[in-house]
């Protein structure tokens, strides 16, 4: 049997949105652990007639489709030209979107059944009916699984399935990546998911709905040993953290810093937070193990409007926690909302008065959107402000709650605020040195306080930060290749080389540095080493 998990983002350019969701290696690997062809597939950069190639050159026997509100447009036609090109393929949903408008999926052309919640366990339960039995009757008894053939939906209240209690049975995603189409392994292998769920109610977001009342996080252990893992068969050292509140279990956040410290493992990440579940000797945990930059979701700088979108955080905590975050020198990010119903130019105004003060590096900022299965659409349909079935009856990729001719300006104006504010949030070499103080030698303090040498032109002090590190750490590759990129801006081929062979003897697998290593012997017209390093690279088995 073959079975293709698919996603597709039409015109993202958005590396988030472009990029596969972590997911999706999970259930593949869960899959080939049955002894199945599962393969990823990313069709977002795809046109229709590539997609078509592909389908009927392998013909998967099930199509798991990917859908979230923004996708669910593609994700619709993909369903309905499936089934065209392989009738006897069985395709089925899964994800937000699908989880929370399962009745406009289960209408849609093409499609055989829809996923709610958690996928791993129903789509395993769904490849051994399908492989099994003769008929579609045990597939109607799978918790978790909705039949587009049950018309009415009888078997509906007995289908709810509890969520998987112990995450650190699930196997890595990156396992699952390792056989796909359209993948970039190294870039999606970057970022993971070490918990399920949020601690908070946000009314405009389904995350709790989608994974349960209850977050579940992963053991440290478990997270230790996927980014080794990462590491040594894929060569990466920088990570992106996915979960929506990584810091939500204060101890263990802490351990798996210990952990990262203790075991050596020299990397760099980012993470997103909450305001509420941070302090500083937490944040300088996280710098201390690499993290240079974490993303708060403040949303807004009035009360009224943090009550309004239920964030239950209070200005006092924006404040506090940017504070500590900018102390220990992390890069701070902001989520911004605008388009709140109600909102008043005083409220924007207050908005832009917290940016000034708080100091974020970046941030985003989006109009208020309605998704399913948030309380904010919920109640929009109960006051008859909107129908339930909107998403079905709009082909918008995303539905704003307001579509007055202020939301825009108000957008722009946020935009660019972030931006006159950017120039003030940046740390100056006074900063770091207080950094230093605050948390004595770190990594990725030396690595920002180099950047900022750079920058002006200070090449020598920007190599004294840099060999700091490898006097302190020989074996951080962070270190060599800061000073190999800094040797190859002067030109200076021999020091660059012998920087850059140290990256590759600590973390052979890192595939940049191997291009790098190639330019820099072409630049010195040594046409042996530039053939070595191509080699090694071409030959680097990224399967």
């Amino acid at each position: 049997m073959k079975v293709f998990l698919v996603y597709r983002a039409e015109g993202a350019t958005d590396i988030y949105l472009a990029a596969l969701p972590v997911g999706l290696g999970i259930m593949a690997a869960v899959l080939q652990g049955e002894g199945v062809s599962a393969s990823v597939v990313n069709f977002t950069g795809n046109s229709w007639r590539q997609i078509e190639n592909l389908l009927t050159t392998q013909r998967p026997d099930i199509l798991a489709l990917s859908v979230f509100t923004h996708n669910r447009k593609t994700s619709k036609r993909l369903a309905r030209e499936a089934k065209r090109l392989l009738p006897d393929c069985w395709v089925i949903c899964g994800g937000p979107h699908a989880s929370h408008a399962m009745d406009d999926l289960l209408a849609w052309p093409g499609v055989d059944a829809v996923v709610i919640g958690e996928g791993e366990e129903v789509l395993r339960e769904v490849v051994r009916a399908r492989k099994h039995a003769a008929n579609l009757l045990p597939l109607a008894s799978i918790a978790g699984l909705y039949l587009a053939s049950d018309a009415d939906h009888d078997h509906l209240a007995r289908s709810i399935r509890a969520p998987i209690d112990n995450l650190d049975q699930l196997p890595f995603a990156h396992h699952g990546l390792m056989h796909g189409y359209g993948v970039d392994l190294r870039q999606q292998a970057e970022f993971i998911i070490t918990s399920r769920g949020c601690p908070s109610q946000c009314v405009f977001c389904s995350s709790p709905n989608f994974w349960g009342n209850k977050i579940r996080f992963r053991s440290a252990s478990s997270v230790l040993q996927e980014l080794w893992s990462i590491q040594n068969e894929l060569g990466l050292f920088y990570f992106s953290i996915r979960d929506d509140t990584f810091t939500a279990d204060r101890k263990r956040a802490i351990e798996i810093c210990e952990r990262i410290i203790n075991e050596k493992l020299y990397i760099l990440w980012n993470c997103q937070s909450r305001v509420s579940t941070v302090d500083e000797e937490l944040l300088g945990w996280l710098k201390r193990a690499g993290c240079e930059c974490i993303q708060f979701g403040i949303e807004s700088g009035s009360p009224r409007i943090l009550n309004l979108l239920g964030k239950k955080i209070s200005l006092p905590q924006i404040r506090q926690a940017t504070s500590a975050a900018r102390k220990v020198g992390l890069q701070v990010s902001v989520y911004l909302i605008a388009g709140v119903p109600g909102e008043a130019a005083t409220d924007i105004a207050a908005t832009e008065a917290l940016l000034a003060e708080i100091l974020p590096h970046d941030g985003q900022v989006s109009p208020l959107a309605y998704y399913p299965g948030t309380a904010l659409f919920n109640e929009a349909v109960a006051k008859k402000q909107i129908v339930a079935n909107i998403f079905a009856s709009s082909s918008s990729e995303a539905i704003y709650v307001r579509t007055d001719k202020e939301v825009k300006p108000t957008v722009q104006r946020l935009l660019a605020c972030l931006q006159r504010v950017e120039k003030s949030a940046a740390y100056q070499y006074d900063d770091f040195i207080a950094q230093k103080d605050r948390l004595g030698y770190c990594h990725a303090t030396n690595l920002q306080a180099g950047e900022w040498f750079v920058a002006r032109g200070r090449f020598a002090d920007a190599r004294r930060e840099y060999e700091e590190i490898t006097h302190q750490e020989p074996e951080n590759p962070w270190g060599w290749l800061a000073l190999g990129e800094l040797a190859v801006t002067q030109s200076q081929w021999h020091a660059a080389a012998d920087a850059l062979q140290r990256v590759h003897q600590l973390v052979p697998r890192h595939l940049p540095v191997l291009h790098t290593l190639a330019e820099v012997a072409a630049a010195a017209g040594n046409r042996r080493q530039t053939t070595k390093w191509l080699a090694v690279a071409e030959n680097l088995d990224v399967s």
